[in-house]
């Protein structure tokens, strides 16, 4: 009956996320409020499953037989119940700026009549200063260490965002969720 506005609640957290990808900190609050909206969309469903016959079974089918759900259920309890989940992260760091250089060369030449001429030059650009502005620029890439496959957070929250919303449809089909 609830489960549509948990997956909405849920989907308007993980766009969240995206939009501060490289917020650590708002990252890890919107994916602690996403973990609790999406397995709230299922904790619904399985009370409104459970009143009906066989839906119970079916719940407990949908549940188990999806590895992604089995895993966001197991990040949502230790999340609430034990300690806040921080995922690892892979860090990109980039600076960018302006280097000024100075030229030195240096050669010696030598002629067929055996005289040789040394010759020095130096080039450099006096009329440009330094420039003091640098542009640094930080971005990350959140991952669960204990996931066996090589997706990052955003991409399982919307795999498994889209899980829930298999399982809610076929609850619907079924009859056993309105």
């Amino acid at each position: 009956m609830h489960e549509q506005n948990k997956i909405n609640e849920a989907k308007y957290f993980l766009a969240q996320m995206t939009t501060l990808v490289n917020n650590r900190e708002q990252f890890t609050y919107n994916l602690s409020a996403f973990l609790a909206a999406a397995r709230s969309a299922l904790q619904y469903a399985l009370e409104e499953a459970k009143i009906k016959t066989g839906g119970q079974k079916w719940y407990e089918r949908q549940v188990t037989d999806r590895q992604i759900v089995k895993f966001f259920k197991g990040k949502r309890d230790i999340n609430i119940h034990s300690k806040p989940i921080l995922p690892s992260a892979k860090i990109g760091v980039a600076v960018k700026g302006t280097v000024h250089l100075s030229v030195i060369f240096e050669a010696t030449i030598k002629r067929k009549d055996g005289s040789t001429e040394e010759v020095k030059s130096t080039e450099s650009n006096p009329a440009s200063t330094p420039s003091k502005e640098n542009e640094t620029t930080v971005t990350y890439e959140h991952y669960f260490s204990d996931w066996k496959g090589n997706e990052d957070v955003l991409n399982l929250c919307d795999a498994y965002i889209n899980e829930v919303e298999t399982i809610v449809s076929d609850g619907k089909s079924k009859g056993l969720l309105s």
